[in-house]
């Protein structure tokens, strides 16, 4: 007997005509998120979440079954990141490939960006982040946009004008799914649906399900290979007979050579197989059997929009992405807003094909237009619009714009809902923000307190968002240099989230870091260490010693332990931090280059110029080789190696490398940024 290597996860005992979600993990995260996500996932919508039926078996085993999946899933853990893992190296490798949407759901604190980095910018979800109020809100919105409603199933599966019947020998699948294609590369087969065996179905007695779909199908296709007479099967006991009784037309297509006096003695009266390759003679005999179906041409927009959506999500055709958005295309040209609204996901997600934010923009303006012309300017549905529009503009980088309809959005939600509406108070932020992009830090304050305050009346202290927008003021007071408002807020934010949350929640922990790194902005470099000795012990011990969060604590202290002069404290921590770094993200990683430079400037500060000028030009190096000469990270390192050459005394290598940074930073920021007047000064110091 095969060994079952996908097992799956539903409500009820049916599987068939849902969506198929693939739940994507690192071997050791399996027992500690799968209940939590898939119980969550379920209660939103009815779907079948495969997985793989034990930790042992091979991702390059089942890859060419995940074809027809909906929606991958992932935990992401540090581990998924940092280890070399089947998980992440094919099977999301697979879903990035083939377009398939990918969920990540951050089970840990701070990966964002380290996710980002090895995976790409996708959206993520994390109850750290939104709270778990905003947490099941945002998973129902993404799993409602990916995964199709009963309803619209029903909808989508109305739509198709006739069924074919494709059998097929389980072992057959690869060529099942070939014939599938062959036969709706025929134009006129567009809108013919094709029953097949459900995808990834376990072996049941399906009598029921396939008398049905045989009642309503055309014709029965038959792929034949010689595992239709080797041995006795399913197609050969049930399907063909039924087929017969049911009077069908059946129209054979060999895909592998096979005896035809064994096909004649076990299927009695088939007629003469098609073979695969004769592409003209299977159009011709599907138009035989199929002309008063096939030629209903129907251009409807929501004719086109139930069949693209077919085509997108394998809704009883195989999965055919590229055909799917062309439908969903002609769709949208033709006024349909729904198929529009799916366009939008489909360019600014890279569902089915490549992201593309101009595209999801150019879709957003048809949605927001047609809102306006149905609905009018202040309905609710048209300010989320409007908003959207707002984010579709920031996507692409025109902060301005955005700025521009947020404003809109803001004033008219303040006309509709209040201004003390959480929605209103969610536009300000995003108010805040473009604020915050442009440059206008003070005005982006001044904005953030609104929220801050209006949040605490509303939804009280200790709320998510509350402490959120508390935090990122405290952000934006150290960003312009008042580091005593930045203590005084960072504070509150720590000991409340202390009090709601616990000591050792990371986003307490998170808090307690960005305090210490205040104080030592403010030079109090014994509070700074005091409270940086505290974070790192506290992330030791929840989230492990070579969590990235647990080693920017340690990194942290370094600095700190440099800022006092304890040289020799800070060369061990620093050692410390590169090595794990260097082990758990390689070599030539930016944030490995970043400790190693930094390690550069303790040796250089301890007076042992030999090590710090070969560590120095260590990082200048490789930082140039990996990133390239302007990335602000190589110049760092430039700048870094050019002050320890102006240490040791040897003003003649200094001078050189600051010329040459000078150089570069005229190119990359201009003549009169800071940066650039700095490295100025310098050389006329040196000359």
């Amino acid at each position: 007997m095969e060994e079952v290597k996908l097992k799956y996860k539903t409500r009820g005992k049916e599987i068939k005509d849902k969506s198929r979600v693939y739940f994507c993990y690192h071997p050791d995260d399996f027992d500690k998120y799968f209940e939590e996500i898939t119980e969550e996932i379920l209660n939103i919508r009815n779907c079948v979440i495969y997985y793989k039926a034990n930790k042992n078996i091979k991702s390059s085993e089942i890859i060419d079954d995940l074809s027809q999946i909906n929606l991958f899933v992932i935990p992401v853990t540090w581990k998924f990141i940092s280890e070399e893992c089947d998980a992440r190296l094919i099977e999301f490798q697979y879903a990035m490939d083939n377009h398939i949407p990918v969920l990540p759901i951050m089970m840990e604190p701070s990966l964002e960006s380290y996710f980002n980095e090895k995976c790409g910018n996708l959206q993520t979800l994390s109850k750290l982040v939104d709270g778990e109020e905003k947490y099941k809100i945002k998973l129902k919105e993404y799993i409602e946009s990916i995964l199709v409603s009963d309803e619209l199933r029903k909808q989508v599966q109305d739509a198709f004008d006739a069924y074919i019947f494709l059998s097929y020998r389980k072992k057959d699948k690869k060529h099942a799914e070939n014939i599938m294609h062959l036969i709706h590369e025929n134009e006129f087969c567009r809108d013919i649906a094709i029953w097949y065996d459900e995808f990834l179905k376990p072996g049941q007695d399906f009598n029921e399900s396939i008398d049905q779909a045989l009642k309503k199908s055309k014709l029965f296709a038959l792929v034949v290979t010689p595992n239709l007479v080797n041995e006795r099967n399913y197609v050969e006991k049930i399907e063909y007979p039924n087929a017969k009784k049911e009077g069908k037309n059946i129209v054979p297509i060999e895909a592998v050579d096979t005896s035809k006096d064994e096909l004649q003695k076990k299927y009695k009266e088939i007629p003469k197989p098609i073979k695969v390759g004769d592409t003209e003679v299977l159009s011709q005999s599907l138009k035989k059997y199929l002309i008063n179906e096939a030629w209903k041409e129907n251009d409807d927009p929501k004719h086109l929009y139930f069949i693209g959506l077919a085509y997108l999500n394998g809704i009883d055709v195989e999965v055919n992405k590229e055909k799917g958005i062309k439908l969903l295309e002609q769709s949208g040209n033709l006024d349909c807003k729904d198929a529009m609204k799916e366009l939008v996901y489909i360019y600014e997600e890279g569902r089915g094909t490549k992201l593309d934010y101009n595209k999801a923009l150019e879709w957003q303006k048809k949605v927001y237009e047609k809102d306006i012309k149905e609905l009018g300017e202040n309905h609710l549905n048209t300010l989320k619009s409007l908003t959207k529009l707002a984010v579709a503009y920031r996507n692409i980088g025109n902060y301005y714009k955005s700025l521009e309809l947020n404003k809109e959005c803001y004033e008219k939600q303040i006309e509709v809902l209040g201004e003390n509406n959480l929605n209103t108070l969610d536009s300000l932020n995003n108010l805040a923000r473009n604020y915050d992009d442009i440059g206008k830090y003070d005005i982006a304050i001044k904005l953030g307190e609104n929220v801050y305050k209006k949040r605490k009346e509303i939804l009280g202290e200790t709320h998510i968002d509350t402490l959120t927008s508390l935090n990122n003021l405290a952000v934006s007071y150290s960003d312009i240099g008042n580091y005593d408002m930045a203590i005084k807020l960072g504070k509150e934010v720590y000991e409340k989230r202390k009090e709601s949350l616990g000591k050792n929640h990371p986003n307490t922990l998170t808090s307690l870091n960005r305090l210490s790194i205040y104080y030592n902005y403010k030079e109090d470099y014994k509070e700074a260490i005091r409270l940086g000795e505290k974070v790192y012990k506290n992330r030791k011990e929840t989230l492990g010693e070579d969590h990235p969060d647990t080693l920017r604590s340690l990194n942290n202290l370094s600095f700190y332990y440099n800022h006092i002069q304890d040289y020799n404290k800070a060369v061990t921590l620093g050692k410390n931090v590169y090595n794990k770094i260097k082990k758990t993200l390689g070599e030539n990683h930016p944030n490995t280059l970043t400790a190693l430079n930094n390690l550069a400037t303790y040796y250089c500060d301890i007076g042992n110029y030999d090590v710090a000028v070969k560590l120095g030009e260590e990082a200048y190096t490789r930082s140039k080789e990996t990133l390239k000469e302007t990335h602000p990270n190589t110049l760092r390192n430039l700048n870094n190696l050019a002050s320890i050459y102006k240490t040791m005394g040897d003003y003649n290598n200094s001078l050189k490398l600051y010329e040459k940074l000078y150089k570069l930073q005229c190119e990359v920021y201009g003549e009169n940024n800071e940066k650039t007047k700095k490295t100025l000064e310098e050389i006329k110091v040196l000359k």
